[in-house]
């Protein structure tokens, strides 16, 4: 049962008990909502019981047949998803760790349905640290990792976000959102919320049998005690990779690239890309009338953050170095957000970026680097020539694109769209990107990680 709650007179407001002074704590003798401090205080007790028995957890048939008990109660609030007597969520599907229905090892307040056996989960229990979830290609990695592990049923993926709300895009929070919980310290809509980034961490390394991380500050790791720890490189730096050497067990890059700033030596595991994500059923003037592009001429397409280090100015000042009827279209979001005119077209990230590439002749990369340039295999797997410094996986193919110098000026990106569109896209293009899937990606780090993790048994001893 809850706790009396007091007003000024020192009664209690729902069981009209008196107390006799102030802060008095006792058991109401009316059955009443939590507070917003005893869901917390019944959250962290619960979760404390669950991973001091081990974890156990619930199957999705037992977690259906007891929620279904609790849809048919009064007591329960559908528009939080959530025990209005406990405060603690419920609901059909998501990680015990965020829903309390899937702990084994816990009641229901009323006694209306009672803990069950069940077997440990057979499922790799993944866990990733991301400093941020704003439109790139890191947060794409992401998602499409999450996507794939959930499509093949190997893989139970749960995210931790360590930053702050101005780090989360809502587009790349709902495209992780759909197929793995995540747990924040940031007040994020489609997040489950903590008190802090360290403490986010904390509850993932806590229901996890691996963790994966990067740009994940070292104190924020030394709090991530129990799953095995691989830090990624995404050729982003090193800045925190030296520091946080003495956490991580196992280093991993995206790309050969992204593999030199790691302090020991990294297993490659190559970046892929959602092929589907890449199509379109559009036409091309259905594509362009979308953007607000003209229907005639040829159009080059830029999709990815706006950023300096993109040569974003390059790019938007090379539509003087071009043929009249040529446009650009320069789609994303970023600091560096260019000005649009009337050869330039400005537009907000897309989820489906297939249905931009259906309105683009050539696609262009003008980037200083790239860990592994993720936006550059997705115009070429939607069958988009391609225009590129050589940066990231794009020297695996660099004989077969449009060839920019680095650092990229625009009259040398205008050169480089021409001899892209003039060279096309050649089979050994299609047959590499086919190489180059979110599908391989996933079974890929499915297979690594568990060689890396240690058994069920021996981390649950």
């Amino acid at each position: 049962m809850s706790q009396c709650v007091f007003d000024d007179a020192l009664t209690c407001i729902y069981c009209g008990y008196r107390a006799r002074k102030p802060k008095t704590h006792r058991q109401c003798g009316v059955e009443h909502p939590a507070t917003a401090k005893e869901m917390l205080r019944g959250y962290a007790a619960a979760l404390a019981r669950w991973l001091g028995a081990g974890r156990p957890t619930r199957t999705d048939a037992e977690t259906d047949r007891l929620f279904e008990i609790c849809e048919q109660c009064p007591r329960y609030d559908r528009d939080r998803s959530a025990c209005s007597l406990c405060g603690c969520r419920v609901s059909r599907g998501g990680w015990a760790v965020v829903n309390k229905i899937r702990m084994a090892t816990e009641d229901c307040p009323l006694g209306k349905w009672a803990a069950t056996p069940t077997d440990a989960p057979s499922k790799l229990r993944v866990g990733i640290l991301t400093p941020n979830l704003l439109v790139g290609g890191v947060e794409s990695w992401l998602a499409s990792l999450v996507r794939e592990w959930r499509l093949r049923g190997e893989v139970e993926p749960i995210v931790g976000h360590v930053g702050s709300a101005a780090s989360a895009d809502t587009l790349s929070v709902a495209r992780v959102a759909r197929w793995a919980p995540i747990v924040s310290g940031a007040n994020i809509e489609g997040c489950h919320k903590v008190a802090s980034g360290q403490l986010a961490a904390a509850t993932v390394a806590a229901a996890v049998d691996v963790l994966v991380v990067w740009s994940i500050a070292a104190d924020t790791l030394a709090r991530c005690r129990g799953p095995r720890i691989v830090g990624v490189s995404h050729g982003c730096g090193d800045w925190w990779m030296q520091a946080a050497a003495p956490y991580v067990d196992h280093w991993a890059a995206v790309h050969d690239v992204a593999a030199a700033p790691c302090p020991a030596p990294a297993k490659i595991i190559g970046n892929g890309v959602d092929l589907d994500r890449c199509q379109s059923t559009l036409t091309v003037g259905e594509a362009r009338q979308r953007l607000g592009l003209p229907v005639g001429g040829k159009v080059v397409g830029y999709v990815g953050r706006f950023s300096p280090e993109k040569r974003i100015r390059s790019i938007v000042t090379s539509v003087e170095h071009l043929p009249p009827n040529w446009s650009i279209v320069m789609v994303g979001r970023g600091s560096d957000r260019p000005v649009a005119s009337d050869r330039v077209i400005v537009v907000d990230a897309v989820e489906h970026v297939g249905d931009v590439w259906r309105a683009c002749d050539v696609g262009v990369v003008a980037s200083d680097a790239e860990g592994y340039c993720l936006s550059a295999v997705e115009c070429l797997a939607a069958g988009v020539p391609l225009a590129s410094t050589r940066v990231g996986v794009v020297a695996d193919v660099w004989p077969h694109v449009g060839r920019i110098p680095q650092p990229a000026c625009p009259s040398d990106v205008a050169a480089g769209v021409l001899e892209a569109h003039r060279i096309g896209v050649d089979d050994h293009l299609r047959q590499w990107v086919e190489t180059q899937s979110a599908a391989r990606m996933a079974a890929d780090w499915a297979g690594w990680l568990a060689s890396v993790t240690p058994s069920s048994d021996q981390l649950n001893p």
